[in-house]
C-alpha cells in the first residue's frame, strides 16, 4: 500500500522491519520491494544492495536485473 502511495520512506521502514520476519519467498519480494523505494528516495547503494539480494528468486530475477541496470546508471552518471 505505501508503495502504491509512493511513500517511499515510509515503505523503506516497514519493509526494513519486515524483512527479517518473512519466510524465504516473501522476503525476496519484500527485498525487491525495499530496492524500489530506495531507488526513489535516492538511496541507490540500499537499492543496488536490496535488488541483488532479490535476484536470487527466481521469479524476481529479471525484474531485479533490470533495476539494477538503471542503478547503476545513476551511479554512473552521478545522479
Amino acid at each position: 500500500m505505501l508503495i502504491q502511495l509512493e511513500h517511499w520512506s515510509e515503505a523503506i521502514e516497514y519493509l526494513e522491519s519486515a524483512i527479517g520476519k518473512q519466510c524465504k519467498k516473501q522476503k525476496e519480494e519484500a527485498l525487491f520491494l525495499l530496492g524500489m523505494a530506495a531507488y526513489h528516495e535516492g538511496k541507490f547503494a540500499q537499492a543496488h544492495q536490496a535488488f541483488h539480494q532479490a535476484r536470487k528468486c527466481p521469479k524476481l530475477s529479471r525484474q531485479a536485473d533490470n533495476w539494477l541496470e538503471m542503478v547503476n546508471n545513476k551511479n554512473q552518471f552521478g545522479f
